[in-house]
């Protein structure tokens, strides 16, 4: 079951990313849908250790406080995103999924800075960095079970 709810978030998060990409906005409809999902895939898991789901919801609203401080530097959907992953992976599995975001976010940005001597302003979508980093943290997962 842990699996189905796996490509189940994957789909959601590809999605996301889809739409990220386009349009630099993710629509409140598809935030909210997420929420429930969380919760739900949590809930039908039996992964519903509320403690770790607490801490990495938390660990999303700092960051829909970056979101504010910043004014939207990392957009506020973007942590709503996080806040869905951090009740559905819990704490410890957030953290492995950020630790590579902002890793391949560093990435990113070092080779936009080179590439765009002229300005060095520039934007990614963080979406699809997020999936990439699900997708990293599933697989180390599915490796472990193996």
């Amino acid at each position: 079951m842990l699996q189905i709810s796996r490509v189940i978030m994957f789909g959601y998060l590809a999605a996301l990313s889809v739409i990220d990409w386009r349009f630099r906005r993710l629509p409140q409809p598809f935030l909210i849908m997420g929420s429930f999902l969380a919760v739900g895939l949590t809930i039908m898991t039996g992964n519903a250790f509320w403690k770790q789901c607490l801490a990495g919801f938390i660990v999303g609203v700092v960051f829909v406080g970056v979101s504010m401080i910043t004014r939207e530097a990392l957009g506020y959907g973007d942590s709503w995103v996080l806040c869905i992953l951090g009740i559905y992976l819990g704490v410890g599995k957030l953290m492995e999924v950020l630790a590579t975001v902002w890793s391949l976010l560093l990435i990113a940005a070092v080779v936009a800075f080179v590439k765009s001597r002229k300005s060095g302003k520039f934007t990614f979508p963080f979406i699809p960095f997020l999936l990439t980093g699900y997708l990293g943290m599933w697989m180390t997962e599915l490796a472990g079970l193996m």
